[in-house]
C-alpha cells in the first residue's frame, strides 16, 4: 500500500502537470489571439478633401474605416446631406460592416453570415437594429450602405415592417453581398455592386433559388484581383472599377454625399454592448 507521503507526492505531480498544461494552454491562446488580431486586410478610410463623396469607391471606402479592427465598431452613423436631380435632402448615413473573423465575441460572427444567407433573424441583425433605434429619430429619412455581411443585415432591416413604419429608407448601396429577403417588400431603391471574382455575392439561399433573376439585379465588374476574398475586400474601394458608379450605386449617375466624419459615432458589435 501506498504510503499519505506517497499519496501526497503523486498529487502534487498531477498538479504540476495540470499547471504546465494550463500554462501551455495560455500560450497557445495567447498566440492565436494575436494573430487574429494582426491578421485580415486593414483598409482605412480616405475622406475627400470637400467632404463629398461622389462615387462608389469612395462610399465603400468610407464604410470600411478600421475593418478588422477591434474598435471603433462595425455600425456607424453620419449625418450626410444627400444631393440628387430631385435636390437636397438630410439623411443619416447607416453603414455596416461585414464578418470580421479575426474578432471575438461579436454579433458580426460567422453565425449571424449563416442566419443572414438563410434569411433568419441573427444577433447581428438585432443589434443593428437597436443602435438604428436608439439613435436615429424616428420618421429620418437614411440611407444604408453595408459589406458582405452588413448589406445583407441592410436587406433585412429594409423588408422589415416595423422598420419601414419607423423610417424612410431612401437608398441603399450593398459592395459583395449576395441577396437576401428575395420576393419580400423592401423599402427605397437597393443597388447591389459585386466584383465578377467575388464569389461571395453568391453565398445565400436565395441566390442559390433565383440565380437567374438575382445576379440581372446585381451590377457587376472585374477587378482583375487574383483570389476571391481578395476580390471580395480590395475591389470595392477602387475607384478605377467603381468610380463610374455614383455614391448610391448608379452606373453614370450624378448624386452626391456630403459629410463631416467628426460627426461619425460608431457602434460596437460586442455580444455585452448595450
Amino acid at each position: 500500500m501506498r504510503t499519505e507521503s506517497e499519496k501526497r507526492k503523486e498529487v502534487l505531480s498531477v498538479n504540476r502537470t495540470l499547471r504546465i498544461v494550463l500554462a501551455l494552454l495560455g500560450i497557445l491562446l495567447a498566440a492565436f489571439c494575436l494573430y487574429k488580431a494582426n491578421s485580415g486586410l486593414d483598409v482605412y478610410a480616405v475622406m475627400p478633401e470637400s467632404g463629398t463623396f461622389t462615387d462608389a469607391s469612395q462610399l465603400a471606402n468610407y464604410l470600411e474605416l478600421g475593418y478588422f479592427e477591434a474598435d471603433p465598431g462595425p455600425i456607424s452613423i453620419t449625418p450626410a446631406v444627400l444631393s440628387t436631380e430631385e435636390g437636397q435632402r438630410e439623411v443619416s448615413l447607416v453603414t455596416i460592416r461585414g464578418w470580421e473573423s479575426n474578432l471575438f465575441f461579436v454579433c458580426n460572427d460567422w453565425g449571424s453570415c449563416m442566419k443572414a444567407g438563410n434569411n433568419k433573424d441573427s444577433s447581428y441583425l438585432r443589434r443593428v437594429r437597436k443602435v438604428l433605434t436608439e439613435n436615429i429619430p424616428e420618421g429620418s429619412a437614411v440611407v444604408l450602405a453595408g459589406h458582405s455581411l452588413g448589406g445583407m443585415v441592410a436587406q433585412q432591416i429594409l423588408a422589415d415592417p416595423d422598420m419601414q413604419e419607423r423610417y424612410e429608407f431612401l437608398y441603399t448601396v450593398t459592395f459583395g453581398s449576395p441577396v437576401t429577403m428575395y420576393g419580400y417588400e423592401k423599402e427605397g431603391e437597393i443597388r447591389m455592386l459585386g466584383d465578377l471574382g467575388d464569389s461571395v455575392i453568391a453565398l445565400s439561399t436565395d441566390t442559390r433559388k433565383h440565380y437567374n433573376d438575382t445576379f440581372y439585379t446585381i451590377q457587376k465588374e472585374d477587378a482583375g484581383i487574383d483570389g476571391s476574398w481578395e476580390s471580395h475586400m480590395n475591389s470595392y474601394i477602387r475607384q478605377s472599377v467603381w468610380g463610374g458608379y455614383d455614391v448610391l450605386g448608379v452606373e453614370g449617375g450624378t448624386a452626391s454625399l456630403t459629410l463631416d466624419s467628426s460627426q461619425r459615432t460608431f457602434y460596437s458589435s460586442k455580444r455585452w454592448a448595450k
